[in-house]
């Protein structure tokens, strides 16, 4: 998702001054949660995942017990290879307000 917005080399620049300690923790943070949610998946990572899911529960005013339930179920018995995955509302509102 990312990736298709911004280019394979978002991170990379060239020339110029250094990136500000803002722009490379935002960087960093892109680098590390824009891995597939498991090998050989393409299509979403941790990221677009917690997005996704975030923006579910606003949508439709969903609890937010509810979506740690869905997204247990879902971790749990549906796709238990999905590691990459945040546990529960918390760690995906927390990595997304850190991208701020």
């Amino acid at each position: 998702m990312v990736y298709d917005a911004m280019g394979e080399d978002y991170g990379h620049h060239t020339g110029g001054e250094d990136p500000n300690p803002k722009a490379m923790k935002f960087y960093w943070l892109l680098e590390n949660y824009n891995h597939p949610i498991w090998h050989g998946c393409e299509r979403h990572s941790a990221l677009s995942i917690a997005v996704r899911y975030l923006s579910m529960k606003c949508d439709y005013n969903i609890p937010q017990v509810d979506v740690d339930d869905l997204l247990g179920l879902l971790r749990n018995e549906l796709a238990p290879k999905m590691n990459n995955v945040h546990k529960n509302f918390y760690e995906a509102k927390k990595l997304l307000s850190s991208l701020i």
